[in-house]
């Protein structure tokens, strides 16, 4: 039961992130990258190779900015959580 409840809150900050000003960029680089893998994007260049997709999203997601707000929040879920 806690850890389907750190899952949620988990997902909920990730999509608060994504959200973020600061990681609009980020999040628009990331939906493309998806867009292609899917089907939708093809001839536009880019790569249907899930695991390259996968790659890039990664790098992306490592330049995400971790607003203060969210931080304290998933520390306070983590915490309440045992973790």
């Amino acid at each position: 039961m806690c850890a389907v409840w750190l899952y949620s809150c988990v997902c909920v900050c990730v999509s608060q992130v994504l959200d973020a000003s600061e990681n609009k960029s980020i999040k628009q680089q990331i939906k493309e990258h998806v867009t292609q893998l899917v089907g939708r994007g093809k001839g536009s260049g880019g790569s249907s190779d899930p695991a390259e997709v996968l790659s890039r999203c990664r790098d992306l997601a490592m330049k995400v900015k971790v607003p203060e707000v969210v931080r304290k929040d998933l520390e306070k879920a983590m915490k309440k959580a045992g973790g």
